[in-house]
């Protein structure tokens, strides 16, 4: 898209007459409020018009009217992921389309482009049916599983996308496609991991495996001695650990210092999931806190508990191919107890398993060779340039180690270069431009650097 259009009052009232839902112009009452982010690190969004979506003919009205007046589109749910903060153009929010619908028969679920994964796990649940969602329950399931898609059940499920069988989707002109394995088959490729630049999808249609049972939780540990000993039995279990158990760890801030958070979550009965992490919790150090047993699914949030409230996120992120010793020595003295670093979190996720093997079809999915996930997260904006400096030391150690993409949900907005080159290999990029062109030519849905 080239120069947008100033829109005045006179050219609105077309699109209000097609729209059920609400439809705000910059400086309407309301506007703010539709367009509030989870992660407000970014600022409030002050584009030239917002369009709440009611349905799926609001959004292909929007689309039509947004391509006739030249206004790039971009697409909102819950506003989880980092990105520009857009002061053109027209935002399509589309928090009504909630809907989940599970037939328990075919393990299919149907779901509304502004689903949260809580209302998919609850309506999963009580035919033990379990959705391969994120950490946290309140991120879009849609925007999720666009860029793949990372949750506690990664190592024994792979990735949310893997799970997706079928979009609808506004293309450029305003109308509907679906893409499924047998109809337009690159889309269905390309949204499965390529996150964005192809149109507004309002619906996906996901499986949802059979999870009767569910050993999960998590170990805390505190003392600078404990939460060293922890780490490394962590790390040195890390390469034996059985394919279907996932598990990851997080150094947090503490009323007396730091923690370290442990987490489990391992498909079967307790007694599966004992057997199962028998050799990493006898190497554990014996004061810790915490519960491990059989999780109801409706409780997976427990397992990372992470915050449902909005804050100015920022999220500095690697993937490695490998947690040697000499890394974990380093990571304690830059960012473990006693190093005052500003971070509210500071996490370590284990891929591999599922996640790393090689599936027919498998998307477009970036970094899905990585065996782990180091992310660094800060939610003090004024402590903003002593983290980028922590963050730079503490990757520079990591080098040696580190792979060659981060998935795209955590490679941190596409608008800055570094961050959408390393989210896929330069032959998947390369791919995803093509398809991109092919259903959005005239670069309606920005995506990307914009140089």
């Amino acid at each position: 898209m080239t120069d947008s259009l100033r829109l005045t009052a006179e050219e609105d009232t077309g699109l209000r007459g097609q729209i059920t839902g609400p439809v705000f112009l910059r400086g309407d009452r309301g506007l703010e409020a539709e367009v509030e982010c989870f992660n407000t690190n970014a600022g409030l969004p002050d584009p030239e018009m917002v369009v709440g979506a009611a349905d799926e003919q609001d959004v292909c009205a929007a689309v039509r009217f947004a391509a006739d007046h030249r206004l790039p589109v971009r697409v909102q749910s819950t506003g989880h992921g980092p990105g520009p903060c857009p002061g053109d153009g027209m935002i399509i929010s589309t928090g009504r389309l909630n809907a989940v619908q599970v037939d328990p028969d075919s393990r299919l679920a149907t779901v509304g482009a502004g689903c949260q994964w809580r209302s998919v796990v609850t309506a999963g649940a009580p035919f033990g049916l379990a959705p391969i969602t994120g950490s946290s329950v309140t991120v879009g399931v849609v925007g999720h599983t666009l860029g793949g898609g990372i949750g506690p059940l990664i190592r024994s499920h792979g990735y949310s996308s893997d799970w997706a069988r079928a979009f609808r989707v506004v293309t450029a002109d305003g109308g509907v496609v679906t893409a499924d394995a047998d109809s337009h088959p690159d889309l269905f490729w390309a949204l499965r991991g390529g996150k964005g630049g192809f149109g507004v999808v309002t619906e996906m249609t996901l499986e949802l495996p059979y999870l009767p049972a569910l050993y999960a939780g998590r170990l805390v540990f505190a003392g600078d001695a404990d939460i060293e000993a922890a780490l490394r039995a962590w790390a040195g279990w890390l390469p034996s650990a059985p394919p279907d158990v996932s598990t990851s760890v997080a150094l947090v801030p503490a009323a007396d210092g730091q923690q370290l958070h442990m987490r489990f979550a391992v498909p079967g009965s307790a007694a599966d999931g004992q057997r199962r992490t028998a050799a990493l919790r006898a190497a554990l150090p014996a004061a810790a806190v915490g519960t491990l047993g059989e999780l109801p699914l409706t409780e997976v949030h427990s397992i990372h508990d992470d915050p449902v409230d909005p804050l100015p996120l920022r999220s500095f992120c690697t993937e490695l191919t490998g947690l040697p010793d000499d890394l974990v020595t380093a990571l304690l003295a830059r960012v473990g107890p006693g190093s005052a670093a500003p971070f509210a979190e500071v996490e370590i996720r284990h891929l591999g398993g599922a996640a790393a093997q090689h599936v027919a079809d498998a998307g477009a999915v970036g970094g899905r060779g990585g065996a782990l996930m180091l992310r660094l997260v800060l939610d003090d904006p004024a402590a903003a340039p002593v983290a980028v400096a922590i963050a730079a030391d503490v990757f520079a150690d990591a080098a040696p180690v580190r792979f060659a993409q981060t998935n795209v949900n955590f490679s941190g907005s596409m608008s800055k270069r570094p961050a959408f080159e390393s989210a896929w290999s330069p032959q998947m990029r390369a791919r995803l431009a093509q398809v991109r062109k092919t259903y959005d030519p005239t670069g309606l849905f920005p995506f990307g650097p914009a140089d």
